[in-house]
């Protein structure tokens, strides 16, 4: 379809109602373009960074760390690369044995999921990279598909490899039921939250005949090897090795209306490279080189108008001189009360931490905004602060032996104990004066200790006044 010419023909109609081709002209770009879009989960000049079995540069490969960090880092998409086990569950693994990232051994077609649940996926990580290692890391297990769904949902995407399914029969149809489940492919799901790619066309061929609208990638090694016209009679999209790939493929995957999204690059020089060629996206192990490369290489032409996702701000005691949370990369958070600005920081790996000037009264509203550098701002995620401070310890008055209530001054509110030993003797709540009065059931013996405490709205407690009960001789009254 040549579509600047179909735009010529409608801008100079016959009628000459300039306005309306144009407004013709704007629908049928937006239907003509909008599908590739969708399908890259992406705006025409943002490139994917797809997390290359999850943010596996920090991270063992293929864990729920790998890919909750990918997550916080900003990506797009997490890669899955998918075997199955002896007893047709699907896991996530890029080997066809468990050799190489467990302290196990066999092929994962021998071993059943109960096995392969006992297995340690992550000391080996910390062994290869003692400057990335971390202690939470050992004993990391293989997650199964149902796993990583189950934990994100609807909140990633998901960018899966079908592999060696000569070596795993049913793989495929294994991955359509479990995804059809959780409702990612069929009628009601968002095209493009799913992505399937494999270097087996039969299988791709396959699924595109049962969910035509199922965002599919053909896989290559060597692009010049690859039947662009073909591919595009089943497939969305190509995903071919980088290192053997020209500017020129490129250029042709998009006259076939292709996507081109390459793997593996991990340095910013080639992910710039690659951006500046026009490609669709790229896997790569460090979520964050590609963030900023994605960042640098967004053409000025084109605005951001898309703002941050809200904040995820952790809970905020009214002891607290920081503000810590969660937010994408790179973002300015703003901490307001009202409208006066309190504080300011900056994202760094997905994660900042603002320090207040002072500690902020329980019960004080705060709004947290994330603001991208296109200056888009986040809606505002509602924060209150948590009484988390304790009563002062009550002020007693003298109490004699011939007094039947506990009398003295708290907290305002504040709900007041007298104990004797371990039995509650009376209570009482203060009242707007913080005074207070509990009244006793009987007179206490000259000699015997009591302890009050004060309990504030919040359920915090103060510590224990002890008050020693006097002779009533003794009529002096003093506060203790």
């Amino acid at each position: 379809m040549d579509v600047p010419n179909i735009i010529k023909k409608l801008c100079y109609n016959d009628d000459g109602d300039d306005m309306k081709s144009i407004l013709i002209v704007l629908v049928l770009c937006f239907t003509l373009f909008s599908g590739t879009a969708k399908a890259a989960g992406t705006t025409n000049n943002k490139v994917l960074i797809i997390a290359h079995r999850g943010d596996s540069g920090y991270a063992p490969e293929h864990t729920m760390a790998a890919y909750n960090l990918a997550k916080e880092q900003g990506t797009d998409y997490i890669e899955l690369d998918l075997g199955l086990t002896k007893d047709e569950h699907l896991i996530a693994i890029h080997d066809d044995t468990i050799d190489r990232t467990t302290l196990g051994s066999g092929l994962v077609n021998s071993l059943t999921l109960s096995e392969i649940s006992l297995l340690n996926a992550g000391s080996w990580f910390n062994e290869k990279f003692p400057d990335k290692a971390k202690q939470e890391y050992n004993g990391l297990k293989i997650p199964t598909l149902e796993d990583v769904i189950n934990h994100f949902g609807t909140s990633i995407n998901y960018y899966i490899e079908i592999k060696n399914p000569e070596e795993y029969p049913g793989i495929t149809d294994n991955l359509l039921k479990v995804l059809e489940s959780h409702q990612l492919i069929g009628n009601n799901a968002i095209r493009g939250k799913v992505i399937i790619e494999s270097f087996d066309r039969n299988s791709l061929k396959m699924i595109h005949k049962k969910y035509p609208n199922l965002v599919l990638i053909q896989l290559g090694d060597y692009p010049e090897e690859m039947n662009l016209a073909e591919i595009a009679t089943y497939a969305d999209g190509v995903g071919p090795n980088y290192s053997t790939m020209k500017k020129e493929f490129v250029e042709n995957a998009h006259k076939n209306h292709l996507l081109v999204h390459c793997w593996t690059v991990n340095n910013e020089t080639d992910m710039k490279k690659l951006i500046s060629w026009g490609i669709d996206g790229f896997f790569t192990n460090y979520v964050d080189i590609g963030k900023k490369s994605q960042n640098a290489m967004i053409t000025a032409s084109v605005k951001d108008v898309t703002a941050p996702s809200k904040p995820v701000v952790n809970q905020i005691n009214d002891y607290d001189k920081k503000v810590t949370g969660r937010a994408e990369t790179s973002s300015t958070v703003t901490v307001k009360a009202g409208s006066k600005v309190l504080a300011n920081a900056i994202t760094k790996a997905g994660k900042f931490t603002i320090t207040l000037k002072s500690t902020l009264k329980a019960g004080t509203k705060l709004s947290v905004t994330a603001a991208d550098h296109a200056k888009n701002v986040s809606d505002a995620t509602i924060e209150i602060v948590v009484d988390k401070t304790a009563p002062r310890t009550p002020t007693v008055y003298q109490m004699k032996n011939n007094d039947k209530k506990v009398t003295g001054k708290t907290e305002p509110g504040a709900k007041i104990t007298v104990k004797y030993g371990k039995k509650v003797i009376a209570t009482a709540r203060a009242g707007k004066s913080g005074k207070f009065s509990a009244k006793l059931k009987s007179f206490q013996k000259a000699g015997r200790t009591l302890t009050v405490t004060a309990m504030d709205m919040s359920g915090n407690i103060s510590t224990k006044r002890t008050i020693k009960i006097v002779n009533k001789t003794a009529l002096k009254r003093h506060l203790r």
